[in-house]
C-alpha cells in the first residue's frame, strides 16, 4: 500500500474511491495541502496487482489503519481528520466505526451503505463495470464509457480532457481485475444502519445532486442514521466531487476540521433552493419594500439541500386592532398553481398600491398576511407530501365521522398517499406560530388557504372537513359571505360550500385551527379554502404527459395566467368583507 503527505498543518488521512490510486485527487490534493498535512493512502490492492484486496470494508479498514501505525513518526500521534471519496468513504466510517479512538472527525463523499430500502448503485453503471470485466482483454475501466457516470454533463462538456487524463493514470497503475471485483464486493457489503448508528466521531457526509453512480438518497440516508452528522449536497455535481469543485471542497474539509458547531458549517455551504414564487415575492419585496416584507420564519431540509419557510406583509406587521386576512398555499406541493396565482395576486396588489394612494390607504384597515409555500420540499420535488412523506393536510388530531378510506387520511404507510403521520409536522408548526403571532390577535380574521383538485368548478369551502357543525355565531358569517358573494359577484365560477359536500377527511389541518381557536382564541376565526378547478387542463395536459403535476396544474402559460385572471376577484373580495365587516 503506497502513500503520500504533502503540506504542512493538522493531518487528513485521504482515501480514494474503487480502483483509483491517491494519483487520482489530482488538483484536490494541492487545494488541501494549504490547509493540512495532507496524508493520501491507496486502498489494499489498487497500486500492487501481487497484493490481494480484501473482500471485506473490515479488512480493508484494519490495513489502512496498520499502515498508518506504520507512517505514525512521520504524522504523528491521532487522533487523525478522515475523509474518503466513494469506496474511501465507506472506509473512512469503516475506521470511524471499528477503530473510533483514531478518529477526530470523519467526512464521506458519494457513499452508499448496505441496507434493502435504497439502491446501492445505479443499474446502467454497475453493468457496465461488471461487463467490462468479462472483457478477455482491453483496460479493466475505461474511462470513455464510464466518465458521463463520474462527472456532471455540464463539467464533461467544459473539461473533455478529463477522460484522458484518467485513462493515463489507469494505464500508468497496477490493478488486476481480481482485485477491482473483490473491491466491487467489498463496498456491495459494507456497513450496515446499526453499524452507522454507533459511530460517535462528528461526520460530514458530502454528495453531488446529480451523482449517476450512487444515487443521491443514500447520503441523506448515512446522515439520518448518525447520531453526529451533517449532510451537504453540490448542485450540478457528479459522483467525483473533488475532481469538480477541488477548492471547495477543501474549505469544506478545513472548516468542518476546525468548527465544532456543525450547523455553522451547514450554514455557509449548504445549497438553499427556493421555489419560482417565493423568487418572485423576494423581488417585489426588494423592489417595493415600503409595501411588501418578506420574513425568513424557518427552514426544512432534505437530500442535502435547505428550503426555507417565509412570510410576507403587505405595508406593515399585522395590528392586533384591525382584521386580518391570511393567504396560504402549496400545502401540497405538487399542486403548486395555488402559489402561483398567490403570487401573481401579491404583485398586483403591491403594483396597485405603489400607483393608487386610495388602494395604498387600505392598509390603514386592514392587514394581509401570509405564508405562500408552506410545503417549500414538496414544492421543489414536485410531491404532494413534505420531505418525511407526509400529507400536511392530514396531519392533525382530528377524526372524521364518515372519511373516505385513503383519500380522507390513512395511517398504514408513508408510501401511500394521504399519510397523516404522528404528530404535527415541523411546517404545520410554523403555520401554528404564524396564526398566533400575527393573524390571532385580532378581533376578526380570516385565512384562505389555496389549493387545486380535479373538479370541473372551483370551490370556496368552509369548515368542517371532518363532518362537525359549524358554530351558529360563525354560521351565521359564513352565510353572510355567501351572500355578498352570490348578490356582488353574480356572474362568478365558485360553488360555496361545505367540504362534506364532497367528502370527509381525517386530520384536517382547518379544522384543527378551527376548534383551537374555538376554545381558547378571542373573536372570530374564519378558515376558508380556495380550490382551483384543474379539470379543463388537466385533460388538455394528461393527453401528452400523465404526471401528478399535470393533474393538478395548467402547465401552459396562459392556462397559468387565465386562473390567476379568474382567482383575482376571490381575493380582492375577501379583503373587502374583512376591511367592511362589522358586527
Amino acid at each position: 500500500m503506497k502513500y503520500k503527505i504533502k503540506g504542512q498543518g493538522e493531518p487528513i488521512i485521504i482515501l480514494r474511491g474503487l480502483g483509483r490510486t491517491f494519483d487520482y485527487w489530482l488538483d484536490f490534493e494541492n487545494e488541501l495541502s494549504k490547509h493540512f498535512q495532507v496524508v493520501m493512502i491507496n486502498l489494499p490492492g489498487t497500486d500492487d496487482e501481487n497484493e490481494i484486496t480484501p473482500i471485506t470494508i473490515k479488512e480493508s479498514a484494519k490495513k489502512v489503519v496498520e499502515k498508518l501505525k506504520e507512517i505514525k513518526h512521520e504524522i504523528g500521534q491521532p487522533p487523525y481528520n478522515f475523509f474518503g471519496l466513494s469506496l474511501g468513504g465507506l472506509t473512512s466510517l469503516a475506521i470511524a466505526y471499528y477503530y473510533p479512538k483514531l478518529v477526530k472527525k470523519v467526512s464521506a463523499g458519494a457513499a452508499s451503505i448496505t441496507q434493502i430500502n435504497y439502491r446501492r448503485m445505479n443499474t446502467s453503471p454497475f453493468m457496465k463495470m461488471i461487463m467490462m470485466q468479462l472483457e478477455p482483454a482491453g483496460p479493466i475501466c475505461p474511462h470513455k464509457t464510464l466518465a458521463k457516470f463520474l462527472v456532471s454533463k455540464e463539467y464533461l462538456a467544459k473539461h473533455p480532457e478529463i477522460v484522458d487524463i484518467w485513462d493515463r493514470l489507469w494505464h500508468r497503475q497496477k490493478l488486476s481485475k481480481r482485485n477491482f471485483v473483490r473491491q466491487m464486493v467489498s463496498a456491495l457489503f459494507s456497513l450496515t444502519p446499526n453499524m452507522l448508528k454507533r459511530i460517535k466521531a462528528p461526520t460530514l457526509i458530502l454528495s453531488g445532486e446529480e451523482d449517476a453512480l450512487v444515487p443521491f438518497e443514500n447520503s441523506e440516508l448515512i446522515k439520518d442514521l448518525i447520531p453526529n452528522a451533517i449532510h451537504i449536497s453540490f448542485p450540478k455535481t457528479g459522483h467525483d466531487l473533488t475532481t469538480e469543485h477541488p477548492e471547495l471542497i477543501a474549505n469544506v474539509l478545513r472548516d468542518f476540521a476546525s468548527e465544532n458547531n456543525l450547523e455553522q458549517i451547514k450554514d455557509k455551504y449548504q445549497t438553499v433552493k427556493e421555489s419560482p414564487e417565493i423568487k418572485k415575492i423576494r423581488v417585489l419585496s426588494e423592489k417595493f419594500p415600503e409595501l411588501i416584507k418578506m420574513e425568513l420564519l424557518d427552514h426544512v431540509e432534505h437530500n442535502g439541500y435547505r428550503a426555507h419557510i417565509y412570510g410576507f406583509f403587505i405595508g406593515h406587521k399585522p395590528d392586533p386592532k384591525l382584521p386580518t386576512i391570511a393567504f396560504f398555499s402549496c400545502f401540497h406541493g405538487v399542486e403548486w398553481i395555488g402559489g402561483r396565482v398567490l403570487a401573481d395576486y401579491l404583485e398586483h396588489l403591491v403594483r396597485e398600491m405603489n400607483w393608487d394612494e386610495d388602494a395604498k390607504a387600505m392598509l390603514s384597515k386592514v392587514n394581509i398576511c401570509g405564508i405562500p409555500v408552506v410545503n417549500p420540499i414538496g414544492r421543489i420535488e414536485r410531491t404532494r407530501q413534505n420531505a418525511r412523506g407526509i400529507d400536511l393536510m392530514r396531519n392533525a388530531p382530528i377524526i372524521a365521522e364518515r372519511a373516505l378510506f385513503l383519500l380522507g387520511g390513512q395511517k398504514f404507510s408513508k408510501n401511500i398517499p394521504w399519510y397523516m403521520g404522528e404528530g404535527i409536522e415541523k411546517e404545520n408548526q410554523i403555520v401554528l406560530n404564524f396564526l398566533d403571532n400575527y393573524v390571532y390577535p385580532s378581533e376578526l380574521k380570516i385565512t384562505l388557504d389555496i389549493h387545486s383538485a380535479f373538479l370541473r368548478h372551483p370551490r370556496i369551502w368552509m369548515p368542517y372537513a371532518s363532518g362537525k357543525k359549524v358554530p351558529d355565531k360563525e354560521k351565521k358569517i359564513f352565510n353572510e359571505i355567501k351572500k355578498y358573494l352570490y348578490t356582488i359577484y353574480r356572474h362568478h365560477p365558485y360553488r360555496y360550500e361545505k367540504q362534506t359536500d364532497l367528502y370527509s377527511t381525517h386530520g384536517d389541518f382547518w379544522d384543527y385551527n378551527f376548534d383551537n381557536h374555538l376554545s381558547k382564541g378571542k373573536g372570530i376565526y374564519l378558515p376558508l379554502t380556495l380550490e382551483i378547478s384543474s379539470f379543463k387542463w388537466a385533460i388538455k395536459n394528461i393527453m401528452s404527459r400523465w404526471t401528478m403535476e399535470a393533474v393538478f396544474n395548467p402547465l401552459d402559460r396562459h392556462d397559468s395566467r387565465d386562473e390567476y385572471i379568474k382567482h383575482m376577484m376571490i381575493f380582492d373580495f375577501i379583503i373587502k368583507f374583512a376591511k367592511n365587516y362589522k358586527k
